[in-house]
């Protein structure tokens, strides 16, 4: 049987990636959630940390490995219609400027989101937060 690597949020990778996982033990790794500091990020791991499945996940990675789990896309979509074919009515970001625009992903526009990245841009942003699949699916139906 293959290996297979345990896929982890990025915010636990990050806090992983700082203590050095291949320095620890099995008992000296599940330790560390004691010492995370309260800032924003470590507070977020410290709860993960401290989750009992979770914990079986750590153990997990000392064996095989650890990647970053692939996280959920959104588009933020402001049209009233109710399908997603407005070429104008998504959110945009150009260099730190937001502005109204197409889907489509081009190299200079940032289209496509994680809830975090949204949250960040304003929570007023949250409600037209749509999955990247759903709108996919209905350019299709």
């Amino acid at each position: 049987m293959e290996d297979k690597k345990v896929a982890l949020p990025k915010y636990v990778v990050d806090v992983l990636d700082k203590i050095i996982v291949s320095d620890y033990k099995p008992y000296g790794l599940l330790e560390q959630y004691e010492f995370l500091t309260s800032d924003d990020l470590m507070s977020r791991a410290r709860l993960w940390f401290g989750n009992t499945d979770n914990q079986w996940k750590l153990l997990q990675v000392l064996e095989h490995g650890y990647e970053v789990e692939k996280e959920q896309l959104y588009y933020v979509h402001f049209s009233e219609l109710s399908t997603y074919d407005n070429p104008t009515s998504f959110l945009n970001l150009n260099d730190g400027e937001l502005f109204i625009g197409s889907k489509e992903n081009i190299d200079i526009y940032k289209t496509q989101f994680t809830m975090d990245e949204i949250k960040s841009l304003g929570e007023k942003y949250v409600p037209f937060a749509v999955k990247v699949e759903e709108v996919a699916r209905e350019d299709f139906c």
